[in-house]
């Protein structure tokens, strides 16, 4: 086993998310330090520190996935279908910060940096 390289880990919030799976678990307070440790080191012990109930589901999230996994590979096999699946559209916006997420009132004092409508 090993840790997903596409795991967000927030410790202060309890909250662990894989970005591959889209897998979000709620981990308690009192699991914090033993879920950290099964991903920083998910060889030790074969996680027999941990409860079994929660190693299982770390494997459901894809927070934990077997040694012989390539993700990288699965995300551009599903990024490369995704290409060619006809009835699919993906489309990205990439704003620019000139305008459109920037309020002309914040930005009057600005002068070198002024709203305008094109």
């Amino acid at each position: 086993m090993k840790a997903s390289r596409y795991n967000f880990f927030f410790k202060e919030e309890g909250f662990l998310f894989n970005a591959v799976t889209g897998g979000l678990a709620q981990v308690l307070p009192e699991n914090i330090d033993l879920v950290e440790k099964a991903l920083n080191d998910p060889c030790n012990d074969n996680l027999s520190f941990l409860d079994p109930d929660i190693k299982e589901k770390l494997i459901e999230g894809g927070f934990l996935i077997e040694d012989d996994v390539d993700e990288l590979a699965f995300l551009e096999a599903k990024y490369r279908l995704a290409q060619f699946t006809p009835g699919i559209l993906s489309l990205t916006i990439v704003p620019t910060l000139d305008c459109n997420f920037t309020a002309c009132i914040v930005m009057k004092g600005n002068p070198e940096r002024q709203c305008k409508i094109v």
